[in-house]
């Protein structure tokens, strides 16, 4: 079974892929980080499902550093702005 892994670079999907790693069973998931995989952007969405097939997918994107926030605010109105769609 093919696992994705939407996050990978946030306290979730660290933890995530730190459990796959001492399971040693890491092969069979992929772990995809903001550059990779832009939630905000519905073409790089479709983009990378038209490349690439999973049985799973784990969405542990999430956003909690309200410094960051304000530096990015622009981007997170457009994740939101998609929520509500």
């Amino acid at each position: 079974m093919r696992t994705l892994v939407i996050g990978a670079n946030g306290q979730l999907g660290k933890s995530i892929k730190s459990l796959v790693n001492l399971q040693n069973i890491g092969d069979s998931f992929v772990f995809a980080t903001r550059d990779q995989f832009d939630l905000s952007d519905p073409q790089s969405v479709k983009s990378y499902f038209e490349s690439y097939t999973f049985d799973l997918i784990i969405n542990s994107a999430a956003y909690t550093s309200v410094e960051g926030l304000k530096k990015e605010i622009d981007y997170y109105l457009r994740m939101d702005e998609r929520r509500e769609a």
